[in-house]
């Protein structure tokens, strides 16, 4: 975190940022479907879901990943 800084640094938090950063607790649209935290660079699915972007990335890697597992199981 860059000194005299009040906000977590872009790297800092790649999947969102913690609650804790907000005087109140966020409503629930504020938070990340898959990690729970803030949302950063916040992204919503056609059925209204919010992910971060990283988040998102994450789950679509491992979704395909998945799928060739199984395409290419003998």
């Amino acid at each position: 975190m860059a000194s005299g800084s009040s906000s977590p640094d872009e790297n800092e938090f790649p999947f969102g940022y913690p609650t804790s950063i907000c005087e109140d607790v966020p409503e629930q649209k504020y938070l990340c479907s898959n990690c729970n935290n803030v949302l950063k660079k916040a992204l919503q699915t056609l059925c209204g879901h919010r992910y971060c972007s990283a988040c998102l990335s994450w789950i679509v890697r491992w979704v395909l990943a998945a799928k060739l597992v199984l395409l290419c199981a003998p």
